[in-house]
């Protein structure tokens, strides 16, 4: 999925629950939007541009900056001592590797396709906390390190 694409996907989706192909109700559901800054994927002006259309179509805008694998690098409490600005950057570890996924391979066995979620689903009140010490606002997320996938776990155990 690119950003020029979310808008059309946003739209398909409501569509769908207009059809009645989705069964929605407001009182209980909630639609998400759950993306990674990645700063590839989004351009100058593309993050404010998604996060109001969100906002316009009563979708929840969760993000996590710089990538996925930052969100699982949370599960573990030496994401403290990891260098922030490194994190945030995010270069280039190796010719396949980027910064952080090669800090979470310090703690835990990752692959990009197969990777154990038993146990990052056992850590996920740790990596709940941990975001709490990370930006997790949406507005600052878009230049921030953090995540704010935690609000949205918690707000589903809470259910």
């Amino acid at each position: 999925m690119t950003i020029e694409e979310i808008p059309n996907i946003l739209e398909t989706v409501l569509k769908n629950i207009e059809n009645k192909q989705i069964t929605y109700s407001e009182d209980i559901d909630k639609m998400c939007l759950i993306v990674d800054r990645d700063k590839k994927s989004f351009k100058e002006g593309q993050y404010n541009y998604v996060k109001e259309e969100c906002k316009r179509k009563n979708f929840k805008f969760y993000v996590t900056n710089p990538c996925f694998e930052f969100w699982l690098l949370l599960h573990f409490d030496e994401v403290h001592s990891i260098n922030r600005e490194k994190l945030l950057e995010n270069k280039r570890a190796s010719s396949k590797v980027r910064y952080v996924e090669s800090e979470l391979k310090k703690y835990f066995p990752y692959n990009k396709n197969k990777y154990n979620a038993e146990l990052l689903i056992e850590k996920i009140d740790l990596a709940i906390e941990n975001e709490k010490r990370f930006c997790e606002d949406i507005e600052e997320l878009k230049d921030k390190l953090g995540s704010n996938i935690g609000l949205l776990i918690k707000e589903l155990k809470e259910k």
